[in-house]
């Protein structure tokens, strides 16, 4: 069976020139970081620790897409930019629908959820020091870092967690993962759909590219099996390049928006206008969406 070119096959009114969306993803990305900076709602502002995740939260994500750009980019042209380095995007994808995935749960309490993540946070970094106690202590050379360490965790703890929270880590609830999440009862019924679309079409997939399971490693890893002058190699890699690209815009697009409707910041026209554009190049966009923030846009 003959299979259709990679890259010639997609239709050229289906190919998304990023210029077309530079200019008002970077603007939209720009005011979102500044207005959780300087125009976080009051009863967030009144969430202990809020500010501080939020603000990392965007910040990161933000360089995460930057970084999806920039190995990705056709232009300006580099020698030392290989095409296949775009197979190192789907980790970086998974990583930013975490981030939408822990916006999202966030948002649905936001003091009590806070207050988790912060517990949570707590006690993974006690039980790194205990791990780091048991194998190191009595060592000269590590004395000096354990008795940082544990200070630091001291000053954490007036913070972080109260004094009896401190005093037995193992009752601190873990932060859940993206599945957890899914799993947990906490959901609100919107919410719970979107993220089940979510896992069953992103985060699955992004997983087994991170975890290189089998059908990760050949989504990866196959077209380097194939031969240097096997004429749809270089087609294999421009198709691969252009969907992981798409899918970080995509995402990229989410986490701002979901930004936007938990801060309550006045960019929901922005917002919309970017949506509108990405669907018309992507069905995948337009799922998006339609699963979520058609409605919640408009709200």
């Amino acid at each position: 069976m003959k299979f259709p070119d990679p890259w010639e096959g997609v239709p050229a009114d289906r190919r998304l020139d990023f210029t077309v969306i530079r200019e008002p993803i970077e603007s939209l990305a720009e005011a979102t970081i500044l207005g959780v900076e300087r125009a976080l709602p009051v009863a967030l502002q009144a969430v202990p620790g809020s500010l501080a995740v939020l603000l990392m939260l965007a910040k990161l994500v933000e360089t995460t897409f930057s970084t999806i750009r920039y190995i990705c980019a056709e232009k300006p042209e580099d020698p030392a930019r290989r095409i296949s380095f775009a197979t190192s995007t789907p980790p970086l994808l998974r990583s930013m629908l975490d981030a939408i995935y822990t916006l999202i749960f966030i948002g649905e309490d936001p003091p009590t959820r806070f207050k988790w993540y912060y517990n949570a946070g707590w006690r993974e970094l006690r039980e790194e020091y205990d791990r780091h106690v048991q194998r190191y202590s009595g060592k000269t050379e590590w004395k000096a870092w354990l008795a940082g360490y544990g200070t630091h965790l001291a000053t954490l703890e007036g913070q972080w967690v109260t004094a009896h929270e401190a005093a037995n880590p193992k009752a601190i609830r873990r932060w859940p993962t993206p599945s957890n999440m899914v799993s947990s009862g906490m959901l609100t019924a919107d919410a719970q759909t979107f993220l089940d679309y979510m896992r069953d079409w992103f985060y699955r997939e992004f997983s087994q590219d991170d975890h290189l399971s089998l059908p990760g490693l050949i989504r990866r890893g196959s077209n380097f099996l194939r031969p240097a002058d096997d004429s749809r190699k270089e087609s294999t890699w421009k198709k691969l390049r252009s969907d992981w690209v798409t899918y970080a815009v995509v995402l990229f697009l989410a986490f701002l928006t979901e930004m936007v409707l938990l801060c309550n910041l006045d960019l929901r026209p922005r917002c919309s206008y970017i949506w509108g554009i990405l669907k018309e190049y992507s069905s995948m966009a337009a799922e998006v969406y339609e699963a979520r923030y058609e409605t919640k846009l408009m709200a």
